[in-house]
């Protein structure tokens, strides 16, 4: 595969490698944040092409992205405590979706933020429709911000416009 790809590794306290995940496809996957609760491992990042696929740390393919991306996508993804992929939900829409980060609440769900330049839509790991975000009053930008219940259904969905 061509283009430039994604890597995340878990290395023990003591410095021993546990397992490596790889996100792969023809243009550009890139990994913006990585945030851990002791059990599991939530990823973000973005996409650009349908060829795109996630791969465990014996270069066996695990789970490939669904969803062809509009033009640049936004996913998050969980994995479990041995580098298990367990689901993905996607962020689409006409423009460039951007991630900003992740983090989880005080609940254990997963708080995942980032901006778009119009309508972001939200799409489960079979890649249905979950939810849509219409454009926000900033002509050309959208903020958004999604929370994530342990099943990778969303449990609030909702635009943020940034202050000037």
């Amino acid at each position: 595969m061509v283009g430039a790809n994604a890597a995340l590794a878990a290395i023990s306290k003591t410095g021993v490698f546990r397992w490596a995940f790889t996100i792969q496809g023809d243009n550009n996957n890139i990994l913006h944040d990585v945030v851990a609760d002791g059990q599991s491992v939530f990823i973000a990042g973005a996409y650009t092409s349908s060829g795109t696929a996630m791969y465990d740390t014996s270069k066996q393919l695990v789970y490939t992205f669904v969803r062809q991306p509009l033009y640049d996508a936004a996913y998050i993804a969980k994995l479990n405590s041995s580098g298990t992929f367990q689901w993905i939900v996607y962020v689409d829409g006409p423009g460039t979706e951007v991630v900003r980060g992740i983090d989880l609440d005080t609940l254990g769900n997963v708080v995942f933020y980032g901006g778009g330049s119009n309508t972001v839509s939200v799409y489960n790991m079979s890649g249905n429709l979950l939810r849509t975000i219409p454009n926000a009053s900033i002509p050309s930008s959208i903020s958004y911000v999604i929370s994530l219940t342990s099943g990778s259904s969303y449990s609030y969905v909702a635009p943020y416009t940034l202050p000037s």
